[in-house]
Parts: structure tokens; C-alpha cells; sequence
């Protein structure tokens, strides 16, 4: 049916989205951009997530000191992690959270200048803002996460510009950039495939134009290629540098692996789409009058108008439709405990399968090709080598929504009573997309900030941690960081000793001064080998103060835990027994 509706519609005349006047289309964008680039500046100072930013800034803090177990698979994220933390302010992790938010806003500035060569100004800064809200359901710390989108989206906007503009500077400073991004997350090399997009390009020319520019298409492939090794042994070289050329190879043996085993195998993410699939199917069945309104809302206006010249009877039809957009979208509210993870898989399916069918139909739009193609790539292969899989896709959801965008408004309607129908149900289908999960990502960062430490309303509580000054949270969370400080500080005699933390708290070495035991952060992730700890434990001349945290369940059923327990029960510790944590000191 989808084959058949894009088929019909792709007819020269009206294009596939509502549009506004130009005047105010460049007004309402300039409005929205604003909103996309001052809107995390409301929430960066709240919530302070013990878990992925504590990693992130623990790593940074101590890289340079080679204490800790840093592999290459994001080498070059902690390289400028670390140079960015000596040169930082005391307060850490507010100062890394104005970080991400100016790297965010570069990749979604460049998101919506290659969005708009074939886009609305206004559609493209409606859809960058709605997935900008929804990135945030992640905390806002720079990561390899960050690094990566921002050069990605720099990558791809030269490449735009480049194959349109047949500019062969721009192909290079792309294909350098895709290069250098390599080493700020191992699994980005797989953007080597954008190589592909020049010589791809020239299908949306004529037969006859094909035979002219392929030779330019190949040229701009090699100048892509070249560029490209020249930033890969940069980042290489960077990486050798640092870590040397033995740990930097191992970690590369080492991405490879992780990527057949635990939570990134192939196996646990069909586990996880077809649970958030689940998950959709009971969110779906209370929306189940979608269709109908978004058939018969366009269908209304579109025949309206189509028929109705008096400007003022159409103005009364629009503010009606806008009423009944803003009831319908009261219905998601009412349903957005269903809006987490896993819903991530409806706009991410609806946008790919349509992309990938448009793609047959708008080869002549040249600029719409281009960008689908280039989003679409982006779709496919970044999910690939994280642990949550197609759920990752989260991070990009303002790339998710404009694909969608792109590829509709690449179809050109014939100007009729048809053409003008099909146009009203395709806008509502994106506004209510847009709107539905735009909600869904103000939901999570207004009532879930930052794996879910409380309401932004409750938020208010300080805690007196020179790495943490000017962030809040909530009462609870703030008492609980607030103690362990203030126990781990007490311990002088213990000040030469390292700690292990427990319980998924990585934070503690980010507040704190211990190195971390065995060099691992984060000792409870999958991939660490926990065999090796243990027989460290029992070789160690100094043994270690053991933390374990208790910050999101009052019970701990890790076996690994249990095992150090009864290591550090059988060596004659100390217990010191807080409500969020337990303490054992080495006699």
C-alpha cells in the first residue's frame, strides 16, 4: 500500500508537506533554533548521574596517570576528556556538562543546515528541537557519544556540499573527518561506507549525465579516500602516543570481541527489540484511533483546502485542526509511561522503511537523495557496536525525524484535490510523530532526569563536593553522595590505599581521590574479568577499602558482590553500615 501511495504521489507539481510563507518560515525557524540551542541551559545544572557520567569523568580524571584501565576502544574521547579536565575549572561535572551542550548544539546546528537544502527551514528546526529533547533522555556529560555525532554531522554537511557544489575541498575535510572519528569510538569505522555516497549520487541523474559525471564521482571517492587515511593514522597516532602501539592494537582485538558477547551479541538485541516491541504493542493499543484521525483530519483539511478560497473559513479550519491536534496529543500525555526505550523502535522503523522506499522514487531530487542517503547510512550503522543496540538510536532521534522529513518532502504531488489530500495526511502524520515523541523526550528529562535520580521539581538539593559544585538533584540522592564523601574523606589512615567500588558508582572516583583497584572504574560491567579481581584481592600486600553502594536498591544480588563479601569477611574487615552503602575497612 505504502508502494502505492509513494508511487502515485510522485508526480511534478505540489510538494508533500504543508509549507507556510517564506517571510515566516524563516521567523518561526530562527524561533526554534533559538529554543534547540538555550533549552538544556533549564536543565544542566540538574540531576547527577552516579553511573555513565562518573565513568566518563573518572576516565578523564585519571588517564593521564595510567591508574586506570582505559582501552583504545574510544581512545581519542579520553585523550580530549583528559587534556579538558586538567585545564577545567574545580567544578568537573558541571563544566563537562557546558561541554556537551556546546558540542550537541555544532552537531544539531549541522544536522539542520544539511536538512535544510531540501526542507522547510521551519520543518527542519520543529524536528532538530523535538529530537534534541528526546536525546536527553541520556544524561548530558561528553562522551565518545558526543564526539561522534558532532564529527559525523560535520562530515556529512562537507559531503553534501561537496558532491552538490562539486567542491573537492569540502569531499576532503570530510573524508578526514570520517577518518579522524574512527579512534573516538572504535565502531565509528564502519563510516568508511560513506565513501559510497559520491559514486551512489549519480543515480539521480539521466542516463546520458550518469556516463558524464561518473568519472567525477570516482575522483571524488578517491579524494574521500585519502583524506580519510590521512585522519585515521592521525587518531592512530594520537592513540600510539598515549597508549602505546601494543595496548592500542589489543584494543582493537578487543572491540571485535565485545561486539560477540554479553549485551552486544546479536541475539540479546533481537531479545531487546522484541521486548520493546511488546512494550509498543500495549502503548499502540490505547492511540488505536491514530489512523482513522490522521485519514480523516487530512482528508478534512485537504478538501478544505483544496475548495475554500476565503482565507478567514481556512484561518477558523486551521485553528479547529490545531484544537484537535492539541486534544489528541493530550491522549499521548495520558500514556507516556509507555514512552522509554523501547519506543524508540516505532520512529526508527517507520523512518527507515519509508527512507528506503523513497529512495526508488525522488532519485531526480538530487539534494533529497543525497541526504536521504546519508541518514539513512547513519541509521544502519550506528546502532552497531553498543550495547543497547537499535535502542541506541535514541541519541539520534532529530536525524530519525528529518530523514523521515527529507524523504517525504522529496515527493512532488500533482496539483489537485488528491495531490492536496494526500499532502494534509502526510503533514499530520509528521506533526503527531514529531509531537508524540517530542513530548515523550520533555516527559523524561521534566520527570526522569539522568536514569531516573527524580522530577526536575524536586531537584534542588546541593551537595558539598568541590567536583560537583553548582549541580543539583534530589534530597535522597544528594544525602546519598553527600555521606560517602564524607566517609571516604574521614579515612586518613586509609589514604594510601585504593578503593573498590561496588554497586555500579563510578562517581566515587570522580569526588574522590582513591585510585581505583585493579584499574577498573566500573568493576561491575560485563566485560570485566571478575575472576581476575578476585585473585587480586587475595594477593594484594595493601588491600583495598570495599564500597558497596546501594543508591537504586536497597538489596544486592550481584554473585561477583557476594564473592567479594565473603573475601572481605573472611580477611577480618570492618563493616561500617550506612543506608545507601556499606563500608569495609581492611583490618
Amino acid at each position: 500500500i505504502t508502494n502505492a501511495i509513494l508511487f502515485i504521489c510522485h508526480q511534478r507539481g505540489l510538494n508533500m508537506l504543508t509549507t507556510i510563507n517564506k517571510k515566516y518560515d524563516n521567523a518561526i525557524s530562527k524561533l526554534l533554533l533559538g529554543l534547540m540551542f538555550l533549552w538544556p541551559l533549564f536543565f544542566i545544572t540538574k540531576s547527577i548521574d552516579h553511573l555513565d557520567s562518573g565513568f566518563y569523568l573518572s576516565q578523564y580524571k585519571y588517564y593521564f596517570e595510567n591508574s586506570v584501565n582505559t582501552l583504545s576502544v574510544f581512545g581519542l574521547s579520553n585523550f580530549f576528556g583528559a587534556i579538558f579536565y586538567k585545564v577545567l575549572p574545580e567544578a568537573k561535572f558541571l563544566s563537562f556538562r557546558v561541554l556537551d551542550w556546546i558540542a550537541n548544539s555544532i552537531a544539531w546546528f549541522f544536522a539542520y543546515k544539511i536538512a535544510i537544502r531540501s526542507l522547510p527551514k521551519s520543518w527542519s528546526a520543529v524536528a532538530v528541537l523535538a529530537g534534541s529533547i528526546f536525546v536527553r533522555r541520556y544524561p548530558m556529560m561528553l562522551s565518545y557519544n558526543t564526539f561522534s555525532f558532532m564529527l559525523l554531522c560535520i562530515a556529512m554537511y562537507y559531503l553534501q556540499t561537496g558532491i552538490i557544489n562539486k567542491e573537492n575541498k569540502r569531499i576532503i575535510i570530510s573524508g578526514a573527518v570520517i577518518g579522524f572519528n574512527v579512534f573516538f569510538r572504535l565502531p565509528n569505522a564502519l563510516q568508511c561506507l560513506y565513501v559510497l555516497i559520491p559514486m551512489l549520487s549519480i543515480l539521480s541523474f539521466s542516463k546520458d549525465e550518469i556516463k558524464a559525471q561518473s568519472n567525477n564521482a570516482f575522483r571524488q571517492c578517491l579524494y574521500f579516500t585519502a583524506a580519510g587515511f590521512v585522519g585515521l593514522f592521525a587518531g592512530f597516532a594520537l592513540c600510539i602516543a598515549e597508549k602505546g602501539f601494543a595496548g592500542t592494537i589489543e584494543s582493537i582485538g578487543f572491540t571485535f570481541t565485545w561486539l560477540n558477547e554479553g549485551n552486544h551479541a546479536s541475539s540479546n538485541m533481537l531479545e531487546r527489540v522484541k521486548r520493546g516491541y511488546l512494550d509498543f504493542q500495549e502503548y499502540w493499543d490505547n492511540l488505536a484511533n491514530y489512523p482513522y484521525y490522521i485519514l480523516a483530519s487530512g482528508i478534512l483539511f485537504g478538501v478544505a483546502k483544496y475548495k475554500i478560497k476565503n482565507k478567514t473559513l481556512l484561518f477558523g479550519l486551521v485553528a479547529g485542526l490545531i484544537l484537535a491536534l492539541a486534544k489528541f496529543t493530550s491522549i499521548t500525555v495520558e500514556n507516556l509511561q509507555f514512552i522509554d526505550n523501547s519506543t524508540i523502535i516505532a520512529p526508527y522503523f517507520i523512518s527507515l522503511i519509508a527512507c528506503i522506499i523513497s529512495l526508488i522514487f525522488i532519485r531526480k531530487n538530487k539534494e533529497a537523495f543525497i541526504t536521504v542517503l546519508m541518514f539513512t547510512l547513519l541509521m544502519l550503522i550506528f546502532p552497531l557496536g553498543t550495547d543497547n543496540g537499535i535502542m541506541h538510536a535514541c541519541l539520534f532521534m532529530y536525524i530519525i525525524f528529518l530523514n523521515f522529513l527529507v524523504a517525504l518532502n522529496g515527493f512532488n504531488l500533482q496539483n489537485n484535490i488528491f495531490g492536496s489530500v494526500i499532502k494534509s495526511i502526510f503533514t499530520i502524520a509528521s506533526i503527531l510523530m514529531i509531537l508524540t515523541f517530542g513530548i515523550g523526550g520533555t516527559k523524561n528529562i521534566l520527570l526522569a532526569q539522568s536514569y531516573n535520580d527524580g522530577p526536575r521539581s524536586k531537584q534542588t538539593y546541593s551537595v558539598n563536593v568541590p567536583t560537583l559544585r553548582g549541580m543539583q538533584t534530589v534530597e535522597a540522592r544528594a544525602e546519598a553522595i553527600q555521606t560517602l564523601y564524607d566517609e571516604l574523606e574521614s579515612l586518613e589512615e586509609f589514604k594510601d590505599r585504593e578503593l573498590l567500588m561496588l554497586g555500579n558508582c563510578p562517581l566515587a572516583y570522580t569526588i574522590t581521590d582513591f585510585r581505583p583497584f585493579d584499574g577498573e572504574i566500573w568493576p561491575d560491567l560485563e566485560y570485566i574479568d571478575k575472576e581476575k579481581i578476585l585473585n587480586d584481592l587475595n594477593s594484594s600486600k595493601k588491600s583495598p577499602i570495599i564500597v558497596v553502594a546501594k543508591f537504586n536498591s536497597t538489596t544486592i544480588t550481584s554473585e561477583h558482590i557476594q564473592k567479594i563479601v565473603e573475601f572481605a569477611i573472611r580477611n577480618g574487615y570492618s563493616k561500617l553500615e550506612k543506608e545507601y552503602f556499606s563500608i569495609y575497612l581492611p583490618y
